[in-house]
């Protein structure tokens, strides 16, 4: 992926209904975003969010950090959407600067996001994609010793590939 631009664009795609990687329903919502922060409110606002979606990361890091008390994070954003006020708490959350770069998908796992296929560059040499998953399991349960999570451990959640492995998985289905 090296540096051009598009690559460090972030660029989402869902996966609507838990569907296989490359077996998506005829309408497929695809987001571009060159902001973490503004990818997490645009899928608060714009996903339901009792249903699951697959999400394509194709950036050059997992953005898998723990937030501490996602559990509270979650809820505010589902009482929020109950109470018609996500708009009231998506302003809040940028001024305070709530949601970074590093830690914007995990508060949506695991629903809207059931899955996430991180595909952080072209290829990867031997032993990179598991040197990956390691990286994403100790980031996204960083807290889980002190403040464990509802959900328990999510890094299963995550699949690492590489762009020609994604490649090859799409040409098959």
């Amino acid at each position: 992926m090296r540096d051009r631009p598009v690559a460090t664009a972030l660029a989402l795609a869902m996966l609507v209904g838990g569907a296989a990687f490359a077996r998506a329903p005829a309408s497929l919502p695809v987001y571009v975003e060159d902001s973490h922060a503004g990818s997490f409110h645009w899928m608060i606002r714009n996903l339901p969010l009792g249903r699951d979606y697959q999400l394509v990361l194709i950036d050059a890091h997992s953005d898998a950090s723990e937030i501490l008390g996602s559990d509270s994070v979650r809820q505010r954003i589902l009482e929020a959407a109950g109470a018609n006020q996500l708009d009231s708490l998506i302003g809040q959350w940028r001024r305070d600067g709530a949601i970074q770069a590093f830690n914007w998908i995990e508060p949506l796992m695991p629903h809207p996001v059931s899955k996430v296929w991180w595909i952080p560059a072209d290829s990867l040499p031997a032993g990179g994609i598991e040197r990956r998953k390691r990286e994403v399991c100790q980031e996204i349960n960083a807290h889980e010793e002190v403040y464990a999570r509802r959900d328990g451990d999510l890094s299963s959640k995550y699949e690492v590939v590489d762009l020609r492995a994604a490649a090859r998985i799409t040409a098959h289905n």
